[in-house]
């Protein structure tokens, strides 16, 4: 069921960047906050998957076989 969250926070950054001209004031920076706070996240995903697989391969070639 977590394989849901991202399509979720995906479809809600969608509506934030359409709905934030026609909202109101209290609401339009809402919107605003919503979606600079997805690409944020979306960056920090994908900075961690590049240093994950960095390490990995880090890890996998200087490993000895036992």
């Amino acid at each position: 069921m977590l394989y849901i969250i991202g399509f979720i926070s995906l479809i809600g950054a969608i509506l934030a960047y359409i709905n934030r001209d026609q909202a109101q004031e209290p609401y339009q920076s809402h919107f605003n906050g919503q979606f600079s706070l997805f690409l944020r996240v979306l960056l920090y995903m994908a900075i961690g998957a590049v240093l994950y697989l960095v390490a990995m391969g880090i890890t996998a070639l200087t490993a000895r076989a036992c």
